[in-house]
């Protein structure tokens, strides 16, 4: 299954077109990635902002947030910093991107 696709569906929306159900789907990410499926998703997300945060420093933090599917700003850097320790201004800059056209 594609990463993009997953970072848009619901449980519910994931397990139906799956032709699973919410409760199996559910069962699977609290038994095996030992996490719910939200935690999982949220890292998928903030995993995928992290690398295009480097691969493409021309699009804005703004740009990518919508791209990984996080509205918000403050909820996005909240998140950003929760997995990665780091906002994602200061992501860029640990990986040596200075030239930054984005806001914090």
């Amino acid at each position: 299954m594609r990463e993009d696709f997953i970072l848009d569906e619901s449980v519910s929306d994931l397990a139906e077109k799956m032709g699973s159900t919410y409760q199996i789907l559910s069962e699977y990410f609290r038994v095996v990635k030992h996490r719910r499926f939200t935690t999982w998703r949220k890292e998928l997300r903030i995993k995928k902002a992290q690398k295009l945060l480097i691969q493409d420093p021309h699009l804005s933090i703004a740009t990518i947030r919508e791209m990984v599917g996080i509205n918000d700003k403050s909820n996005f850097r909240k998140q950003f910093k929760e997995i990665s320790g780091l906002s994602p201004k200061e992501w860029r800059i640990k990986h040596g991107i200075t030239d930054d056209p984005s806001e914090d």
